[in-house]
């Protein structure tokens, strides 16, 4: 069937806990998705690991990596026995020339994931703007939009 057909391009990843899944900045050709277990988005903010994100079963990772040759951008660690499906850009490509159709609903499905993440994202920095705005205006309040509260101007 054309759904064993694909699965059959995919690797499964079997990694013990606090194993490195990808690491920051090497070459990224392959996207996750969590079939078991739980990892851990880490990055350094102001030099202490942080993380960004905790990975669980039916989460993905690294998609990006299918569409661009950028490196990765944070690290992906493990927490405790993990299993991923391995989606590689080769495995895409092939998927593309033997079974277009699948590839198709394959990226269509991904895109609406990415697409999410970007509003998500969008929101997220534009709500961080209006904090930033908002706290600036009360931190120093403009002398001609702010009422005088019985001092003098």
């Amino acid at each position: 069937s054309q759904l064993e057909r694909f699965l059959g391009l995919l690797e499964k990843v079997k990694l013990g806990p606090f194993r490195p899944v990808v690491r920051k900045g090497e070459h990224g050709d392959a996207m996750f998705l969590v079939l078991g277990g739980e990892a851990r988005v880490v990055d350094k903010i102001d030099g202490k690991d942080q993380t960004l994100q905790t990975l669980e079963v039916g989460n993905f990772f690294g998609e990006i990596s299918l569409f661009d040759q950028g490196p990765r951008t944070a690290d992906v660690v493990t927490n405790k026995d993990s299993t991923f499906l391995k989606i590689s850009k080769a495995a895409l490509q092939r998927l593309l020339a033997e079974q277009p159709d699948v590839a198709a609903a394959f990226l269509m499905a991904l895109v609406r994931l990415m697409g999410g993440r970007l509003r998500a994202a969008n929101k997220s920095f534009a709500e961080s703007l209006t904090f930033k705005n908002a706290e600036g205006q009360i931190r120093s309040p403009s002398s001609s939009s702010s009422p005088n509260w019985g001092g003098r101007k």
